[in-house]
């Protein structure tokens, strides 16, 4: 049996999902286990867990649309919220901007409409 040719762009997946979505399915999933395969081994089990969590969700959403919804939810929630992503690169620091303790003073943007009537910042 020959070995199929791996797509290489997103035109390449697209026409494989629509002309052999299991086929699609299996290339995907080799794609992501060689990926994973070539993180260091100290990244493998974590990269692992998360294309388990991913799966999962992609089976228990209702259709291709909602489940990019939940992956891109699970995304933003990875990068903002508590734990995420923004917060370990402020080490910590408070990123709200309603909390509490808060000193920093909000300025203005003026339009260039607007700074023909007000030249000054406030």
């Amino acid at each position: 049996m020959t070995e199929k040719k791996q797509p290489r762009d997103f035109d390449e997946w697209r026409l494989l999902a629509l002309r052999d979505p299991e086929g699609f399915e299996q290339t995907r999933r080799k794609v992501l286990e060689a990926v994973i395969a070539q993180a260091p081994e100290r990244n493998r089990q974590r990269l692992e867990a998360l294309q388990w969590r991913l799966d999962r969700l992609r089976e228990r959403s209702a259709t291709p649309l909602a489940a990019c919804i939940s992956l891109s939810d699970m995304m933003w929630e990875s990068l903002a919220g508590e734990n995420g992503l923004l917060e370990a690169l402020l080490g910590g620091r408070e990123h709200n901007h309603g909390a509490s303790g808060n000193n920093h003073k909000v300025i203005t943007l003026r339009t260039g409409a607007n700074q023909k009537h007000d030249n000054h910042l406030p």
